[in-house]
């Protein structure tokens, strides 16, 4: 019987297709999807570039990193200094190539790992990061709540939380909801702007991305924040989008 396309895959099942996946052309894919202005990679670039230089000091975490070619945009275009960056996925296929792309990387504290997501927020330390990039990585989680509570503690006072993604497997307001839950603090402001091939509605309870037209199909994406400055992230966001 042929599995329901909305329905998750088991853990195995992902890290297998995904290795497979991973396996297929790994460096073009990561030229493509570093460089692309256009579709969703497009749009998540221009996500990773909006935020280059919000902090003086950065402590990346890129939860699902894949071919880790967002991070890579990130560090080799930011001006700001990178203590620490943790790039984690199941896929070994995905690491072991992340791994070679990074070796050369000037950063001193660099954690390179086959994990499961929240096995790994639970080993870190407390504050340990103030960035977090979720790309193509959400839907993909069992237990989201559960997550998003380790996540939270690994956070520092003044974080940001950059989540794209399809919405497969649930309901964007479901995941506002547990979002909300777990991070109290919520801006309200909306705007809306076509950019690109995107007609964009956002407003900041906490920060939503809402994708109305990108390429003949309908995306979701969500930015969260707590504890930035609303002024300094408005001015951001009405300057550069």
């Amino acid at each position: 019987m042929s599995k329901d396309p909305q329905q998750q895959l088991s853990p195995i099942e992902k890290a297998s297709q995904m290795n497979e996946k991973y396996l297929n052309s790994p460096n073009e894919n990561f030229q493509y999807n570093m460089n692309s202005f256009e579709d969703l990679q497009g749009w998540r670039n221009r996500l990773v570039d909006l935020f280059l230089n919000i902090y003086d000091d950065i402590s990346l975490i890129d939860l699902g990193c894949g071919l880790g070619d967002k991070s890579f945009r990130f560090v080799n275009s930011t001006t700001s200094q990178i203590n620490s960056i943790h790039l984690v996925d199941f896929s070994s296929s995905s690491i072991d190539f992340v791994s070679d792309i990074f070796k050369k990387t000037v950063i001193d504290d660099k954690n390179i790992v086959v994990s499961d997501a929240d096995e790994y927020l639970q080993q870190l330390n407390k504050d340990s990061v103030n960035l977090v990039f979720m790309f193509g990585f959400i839907h993909e989680v069992h237990g989201r709540k559960t997550l998003e509570m380790h996540l939270k503690r690994s956070l520092q006072k003044n974080f940001l939380i950059l989540i794209s993604d399809n919405l497969l497997h649930f309901k964007l307001r479901t995941l506002v909801s547990e979002l909300k839950s777990v991070y109290e603090k919520n801006y309200v402001f909306r705007i809306s702007k076509l950019f690109m091939d995107y007609k964009i509605l956002y407003s900041m309870n906490p920060f939503m991305v809402k994708i109305i037209k990108h390429k003949g199909r309908t995306d979701k994406f969500l930015i969260l924040t707590t504890n930035y400055p609303k002024y300094k992230l408005k001015n951001i966001l009405q300057n550069k989008l």
